[in-house]
C-alpha cells in the first residue's frame, strides 16, 4: 500500500488566500494537485510500450491521409525534450512553452540561438 500527501509550505503560492475561511478552497486546490501528480503517475506506468513498437517509433508512419515522421529516442535532442516533458508533467500549475523549451535547454546543455 502507498500513501500520498500533499503538503503546503506557503499556501500564497496556490492562490487561494491564507485566511482560515479559505481553507476549503486551499483544501480543493491541494486535492487537485494529487489527482494530478496520481494521473500522471498512472499514465506513466501505463505507458509501457513492446519491444517492437519501440523498433518501429524512429521509421514514418500515416494516419490517415496524413504522414507522419517518426521520433528517435536514441538522438539526443528527443531524449531532451521526452526528459523534459517527464520532469514538468508534475507542475501544479502546468507549464508554459518557454518553461518546457528552457527545460529543454538545460537538458540538452544547449544555448536559445541553438
Amino acid at each position: 500500500m502507498l500513501r500520498f500527501e500533499v503538503i503546503v509550505h506557503n499556501s500564497e503560492e496556490l492562490g487561494c488566500g491564507r485566511l482560515l475561511k479559505r481553507f476549503p478552497r486551499i483544501v480543493a486546490r491541494l486535492r487537485q494537485i494529487l489527482e494530478r501528480f496520481l494521473g500522471n503517475l498512472y499514465g506513466r506506468d501505463a505507458a509501457l510500450i513492446s519491444d517492437d513498437t519501440l523498433h518501429e517509433l524512429p521509421s514514418p508512419s500515416q494516419v490517415g491521409g496524413t504522414r507522419l515522421g517518426g521520433i528517435d529516442i536514441h538522438k539526443p535532442r528527443i531524449r531532451a525534450v521526452l526528459s523534459a516533458a517527464l520532469a514538468l508533467a508534475f507542475s501544479p500549475g502546468g507549464f508554459t512553452v518557454g518553461q518546457f523549451a528552457a527545460a529543454v535547454r538545460s537538458m540538452s546543455k544547449s544555448t536559445a540561438t541553438d
